[in-house]
């Protein structure tokens, strides 16, 4: 089974800033819980960090109606870092 994720910017429904494919689930990706992104393309204020607020699981199965593929999408606000 594969496993595919897609984060979302914060506030946004449509611009993806990362995405990755595994072999395994990511657990620590539930509502609540805090990233930090670093790509070439979008990077976390240093100040800030990205809070989950929605995780959605597209489910697919094969021809034999084994899941292939989960496909889960996160959304994201941002928030000040407090420790």
């Amino acid at each position: 089974m594969k496993y595919q994720y897609s984060v979302y910017a914060p506030g946004s429904s449509e611009d993806v800033i990362a995405t990755c494919s595994l072999d395994a689930p990511l657990p620590h990706i539930q509502v609540g819980h805090f990233l930090t992104v670093e790509s070439h393309n979008w990077s976390t204020n240093l100040k800030n960090s990205l809070e989950i607020r929605r995780v959605e699981v597209l489910v697919s199965l094969d021809k034999d109606d084994r899941i292939g593929l989960l496909k889960t999408m996160v959304w994201t606000i941002e928030r000040a870092r407090t420790l």
